[in-house]
């Protein structure tokens, strides 16, 4: 790599300094003797102070300890979001462990398959997911059993010779070869995110919100943010995302600080930017943003500091982190800003050369929050984490696999990926483990899965498929075979059954080609029912929020690939025009379709003895 330019340069002077000598749970241990009386973690009405959290957790630590917790074990996580949870959390690393954080909703061979990759020697937690790790021969411990076991145990921190560069945890993201991948962090990783930064300013009067599934990196922001800073944690308490929850949350405990995917940044904006008040830095990540929708939201709320933040789990959740002015969203694109502080990044062509200011390069990222890769894949590592030498030193340098470039202002702004891989609701998705799970369905014989922006900053998945003479399973089987192997967001929206898969003159697959999704709105194939004003008002808000609709009114939001975000949004626009309150919190997104609301609305609006008018008549 040869030298970089003056302007990349001046970037990349990012050093600051921070406790690099300790480990995560030591740092929030200083916190606990300074602060002990303030209150570390808000969960259901429920409070636990920092000596509190830090007692507790060394208990949990020293019977982990006795139980197989011994240096860099990675302990498996399952459990909901709760005090519980963060205690064993700090417990495993305190133990010397690496916490694995396992997705509740993902499906029980994706779990088994985590663990027995990661060869976890313990998994920690309680409920059904824990008894069906259990039956498949892991060692657990269910916190529930063993409470009196672990109440009893020492309060004084595990002596246990441990360092910054110890693994903190292992995160499992979509792999690229078909299965899900591990990627390595250790403490200092971590350590340099949230403490002395540039890109946030975080102080113990700070209110943070845990919003983010734990399986997710941007709850390592959240959960350190907070914890590393003596400030409060306030866990959401719903299983499913709801808007008006967290406003009333954001509300009631005055969170300061809240990172939020960009999918429902957009989601929540639309709803009521108002809910914002009382957030002082807003953190939106994970997809392009909205300029309209960040627009609005400054527009609204001028105090409030909105922060677009980048960055791949490889490099511990953010790397790049842009502190939005008004002068920022005067374009089609928001940058995605500078390194934060300790990173680097290089903008390099093919060669693994600087390419000019202006010009458009693959971004790479240096610094203290490069993982320590991916577990037990040395190649995939290797592959991923290079070592890229410069006239002055060798650089240990991440591929990010995106395309950027580096603008006159000094900010970076994305520009696309140069692999497929595909953000959905906030996720990394590697279209080629969906194809190896369509694959292994009976009649499947070619699968190509792609992703298809509809709406405003929206992603679906959508699968190619090409069958052995004729005998490939409908889209509802086919549906039904993937939700047993993959988690929600990595289920295709719609599935297009083709002849064969078109082809570049060389043999690859020509993705060009492929013919686009008919995202068509229901009345194109809903002659065979009759068509009410209701029904037909409910099936003109769904096409608006989903670009598009189904062809059929039993099709249930998930089945849509939607999410809890896009029922809220279908109610709060169908509550809006007929004066009536529709709570999301009766309705569940998996039973959810337009029959389901349709009828609601009717049970609501008519008198059981008056008829609803026809369609052809609501004009009147």
């Amino acid at each position: 790599m040869r030298e970089d330019t003056a302007q990349a340069r001046s970037i990349n002077e990012t050093w600051t300094d921070y406790p690099r000598h300790l480990c995560l749970d030591q740092i929030f241990s200083g916190q606990a003797r300074v602060h002990p009386d303030a209150v570390a973690l808000v969960y259901n009405g429920r409070e636990m102070t920092y000596r509190a959290l830090d007692e507790a957790s060394n208990r949990f630590a020293n019977y982990m300890a006795s139980r197989g917790c011994s240096h860099e074990a990675v302990i498996g996580l399952c459990m909901d979001r709760s005090l519980d949870m963060m205690v064993a959390i700090l417990a495993i690393l305190k133990a010397g462990g690496a916490y694995l954080p396992l997705d509740a909703e993902a499906p029980d061979d994706r779990l088994r398959y985590i663990v027995d990759h990661a060869d976890c020697p313990l998994i920690v937690g309680r409920g059904e997911r824990l008894a069906m790790l259990a039956e498949s021969g892991r060692p657990v411990l269910d916190i529930d059993r063993h409470r009196e076991s672990i109440a009893a145990a020492p309060t004084h921190t595990p002596r246990i010779d441990r360092s910054p560069a110890d693994l903190a945890y292992v995160m499992y993201t979509s792999g690229t070869t078909g299965e899900p991948k591990g990627v390595m962090v250790e403490h200092s990783n971590v350590a340099r995110l949230v403490l002395n930064t540039n890109y946030v300013v975080i102080g113990p009067r700070d209110v943070f919100l845990q919003l983010a599934p734990i399986a997710f990196d941007a709850s390592t922001f959240e959960i350190w943010g907070a914890l590393l800073n003596g400030a409060k944690l306030v866990l959401y308490d719903r299983p499913q995302t709801d808007i008006v929850r967290i406003a009333t949350i954001l509300g009631e405990y005055g969170v300061s600080i809240l990172w939020l995917s960009a999918g429902l940044f957009n989601q929540i904006v639309q709803s009521s930017a108002a809910i914002f008040k009382p957030i002082k830095q807003l953190l939106v990540g994970g997809d392009v943003l909205s300029v309209s929708h960040v627009r609005r939201v400054m527009e609204r709320h001028p105090e409030c500091q909105v922060i677009n933040g980048y960055g791949p789990t490889e490099c511990t959740t953010f790397s790049v982190c842009c502190r939005l002015t008004r002068e920022d969203v005067t374009g089609a694109s928001v940058p995605i800003g500078r390194p934060v502080a300790n990173a680097q990044v290089y903008i390099l062509d093919e060669d693994l050369h600087p390419v000019p200011v202006g010009e458009v390069g693959e971004l790479f990222i240096g610094g203290e929050g490069l993982s320590r890769g991916y577990l037990g894949a040395p190649d995939l590592t290797a592959q991923k984490f290079l070592n890229v030498a410069s006239q002055a030193s060798v650089r240990r340098l991440y591929r990010t696999g995106d395309f950027v470039r580096l603008g006159e202002d000094g900010k970076v702004y994305f520009l696309g990926r140069v692999d497929r891989q595909i953000k959905v609701r906030g996720y990394r998705v590697e279209p080629a483990e969906i194809e190896a799970a369509l694959l292994a369905c009976p009649g499947v014989a070619q699968a190509v899965v792609v992703g298809d922006a509809v709406g405003q900053g929206d992603k679906r998945l959508v699968a190619y498929l090409v069958g052995e003479s004729g005998s490939i399973a409908g889209s509802r089987e086919l549906r039904s075979m993937l939700e047993s192997v993959l988690p929600h967001y990595m289920i295709p929206a719609t599935f297009v059954y083709l002849d064969r898969i078109p082809l570049t003159a060389n043999g690859k697959v020509d993705r060009d080609a492929l013919p686009k999704p008919e995202w068509k709105p229901l009345a194109a194939s809903s002659s065979d029912r009759a068509r009410t004003a209701v029904e037909k008002f409910v099936d003109g808000v769904w096409a608006e929020v989903f670009a598009g609709a189904v062809d059929n009114i039993g099709t249930s939001i998930v089945q849509a690939g939607g999410t809890r975000r896009h029922l809220e949004e279908i109610l709060a626009k169908v509550s809006s025009h007929y004066g009536i309150a529709l709570d999301p919190r009766a309705f569940d997104e998996r039973a959810t379709s337009i029959a389901v609301i349709t009828n609601t609305v009717r049970s609501r609006i008519f008198h059981p003895q008056r008829k609803e008018p026809a369609y052809e008549s609501a004009s009147s």
